[in-house]
């Protein structure tokens, strides 16, 4: 009786979400068709993650508030159907409570879900899942001629579909989009792998990634950073069900909590170990994988490297994970590892092209 009065519930509330969505796109029309002929077309919006300098607007920007949410999840056939202005820190949030997170997940909270198609993105799990697009079913879009279509792999704006991404909006806006999700697990390991050679560690990177395994362990994410021509690490993530015994662990050495650019720097101070790097409730918003390490010199939440280890471990608490008073958690999507390498080889040219430059940055 339970069970069905939940579907029950969330089939009203998709009703309801989509009803909305439907009055949304009717009133945008209308005021997109009330611009002057000439007026360039901005959108309203509270945030921007672009970085350039543009003109004031003189005409009244599109109110596209509507847009930001989420309409409906399908946990079975994990599909979510979001609002084109959702951030991806609210859809992960709406997910993480069905066990599912989206495919890629872009290391900035407030960038949207209409961003990182139009505008491109990547991240950790990227070189299994592919760039956010790819994961990207359906999408609803508002065109320079004022109609709306929804566009598709392989239906009649399949053109449009297949040209929206790297846009930048020039070929419309998208009001919708229905994006594939895939399983968390409750626990995130990480591994830190040191390099002294830059070469060594590319050569890693592509063997890592085309493998999707590192010495016999699976790899579910991969991330990078380049402290100089001498200093490289590779940060390798993997979900698992088991938190480490009490046995393996250690309590981190400073009390205060990084920021999230910097949760992920569990390292030891001696041969490879693994470490314990945080704990605390599930935030269940901004979920992502985990980092690479910020500074070679950071202290917090675990000790800065000596130039003698290769190798450090830790673990980050994902969905589910008990109370502890240390650090935030944080997480990121499951793999079904036949969906990996999809774009490995992209992904290794361009880790190996963001790595070519002596600025430390991740990759």
């Amino acid at each position: 009786m339970a069970t069905r009065q939940q579907g029950t519930d969330r089939a009203s509330g998709e009703r309801s979400g989509l009803a909305a969505h439907i009055a949304a796109v009717q009133r945008l029309r209308r005021e997109y068709r009330a611009l002057p002929a000439d007026a360039p077309v901005r959108l309203a919006k509270p945030t921007s993650n672009l970085f350039r300098f543009r003109e004031p607007a003189t005409s009244p920007p599109l109110d596209v508030s509507a847009f930001s949410g989420v309409i409906s999840i399908d946990p079975v056939e994990r599909l979510a159907d979001v609002g084109g202005m959702t951030t991806y820190e609210d859809l992960v949030a709406a997910t993480l409570p069905h066990g599912l997170m989206p495919l890629v997940v872009p290391q900035l909270r407030t960038i949207t879900l209409g961003g990182a198609v139009t505008g491109l993105g990547i991240e950790s799990s990227s070189f299994r899942n592919g760039l956010p697009h790819e994961s990207v079913q359906e999408m609803e879009i508002l065109t320079g001629a004022g109609d709306v279509v929804t566009a598709t792999r392989d239906n009649e704006h399949a053109d449009l579909f297949h040209g929206f991404p790297n846009s930048y909006g020039t070929l419309g806006y998208g009001l919708r989009l229905r994006v594939e999700l895939e399983p968390v697990s409750p626990y995130v390991h990480l591994r830190h792998l040191r390099f002294h050679d830059a070469a060594e560690a590319m050569d890693a990177l592509a063997r890592i990634c085309a493998d999707a395994e590192h010495d016999g362990q699976p790899v579910d994410f991969v991330d990078g950073v380049a402290f100089g021509p001498h200093e490289l690490y590779l940060s390798l993530a993997r979900f698992t069900d088991q938190r480490p015994g009490p046995a393996t662990t250690r309590a981190p050495t400073s009390t205060t909590c990084p920021s999230d650019a910097t949760r992920a720097t569990a390292r030891a101070t001696t041969s490879p170990s693994t470490t314990t790097c945080g704990g605390g409730t599930p935030t269940g918003s901004g979920a992502r994988a985990p980092s690479a390490p910020s500074t070679p010199s950071s202290g917090r939440c675990g000790r800065a490297p000596s130039s003698a280890p290769t190798s450090t471990a830790g673990w980050w608490p994902g969905t589910g994970a008990p109370t502890s008073p240390a650090c935030s958690t944080t997480t990121g999507a499951g793999a079904p590892r036949s969906r990996s390498s999809r774009t490995s080889r992209w992904a290794w040219s361009a880790a190996r092209s963001s790595w070519s430059s002596s600025t430390p940055r991740s990759a």
